[in-house]
């Protein structure tokens, strides 16, 4: 659901798509993709279905002494 300040980019961002994969996925013009409402509600397309996960930090190595 659109909430106060989303643009179509942020939420496609979120999702790992760009955005115009959400507006012709829910046929939108590009007005309509440009003035979202809040409380609009878009559906995001099957493949992308979970938000895009942020990568987790890289663990540092440890590097043991031989012996």
């Amino acid at each position: 659901m659109v909430e106060s300040g989303d643009t179509l980019a942020d939420i496609a961002a979120a999702y790992g798509l760009g955005w115009r994969d959400i507006a012709d996925y829910n046929g939108l013009s590009d007005a309509e993709a440009s003035n979202l409402q809040v409380g609009q509600e878009l559906v995001i397309p099957p493949a992308a279905a979970q938000p895009a996960e942020e990568p987790e930090p890289a663990e540092e190595e440890r590097a043991e002494p031989p012996g």
